[in-house]
């Protein structure tokens, strides 16, 4: 348990830095095997992408231009992509980051932007809670209800594994499009 748990936290703060992929596909992945730990392996993801949001919003703060060259860098991430979720940030403000989530745009971007933008800290961590905790809890809860529903006496280590494997395809799926849909440059095209 203090296993999934730490790999939870530490998914979660790692996606809202610099790794690209959801936490949701190992909190799920535990829940299935321990469905009943559905809410510390989401609150474990919650807490980790809260560090993680708060170092990003303080980074923006100091060098934002620095941190989102570093981010744009991801994949998943052309710049076209980061500015329009910066842009739309800047117009929208909280809503932007509250609806983000469900939208697949990565919560580190609009940490960056809150920092860079001036907002407080103390409500950036609110509302970046509640956007995060929507669809980590929503995600994980789900997984340990279909894994209750189909009724397996043990962890089932195949499905908690097959869930994971399905995660990480549909998150290269999804990378795949943002990529498509916003090319990078080449380097001959920037000089």
């Amino acid at each position: 348990m203090v296993l999934l748990l730490s790999g939870c936290f530490a998914w979660g703060l790692a996606e809202a830095t610099v790794f690209f992929v959801v936490p949701e596909i190992i909190t799920a992945s535990a829940a299935i095997l321990v469905p009943g730990g559905w809410h510390v392996f989401g609150l474990a993801a919650l807490a980790g992408a809260l560090v993680g949001g708060a170092a990003m919003f303080a980074a923006g703060v100091r060098a934002e231009d620095l941190v989102m060259a570093m981010v744009t860098r991801l994949p998943g991430h052309p710049p076209a992509f980061v500015l329009g979720i910066r842009r739309e940030f800047r117009e929208r403000g909280w809503p932007a980051l509250l609806s983000g989530g469900f939208r697949g745009r990565p919560f580190k971007l609009y940490a960056i932007e809150a920092g860079a933008a001036g907002r407080g800290p103390l409500a950036f961590l609110v509302v970046g809670g509640v956007a995060r905790a929507a669809r980590i809890l929503l995600v994980t809860w789900i997984a340990a209800q279909v894994e209750l529903a189909l009724g397996h006496p043990a962890p089932s280590w195949r499905d908690a594994l097959a869930f994971f494997a399905v995660g990480l395809a549909a998150v290269a799926g999804y990378l795949a499009i943002v990529e498509r849909r916003y090319p990078r440059r080449t380097h001959a095209e920037r000089l």
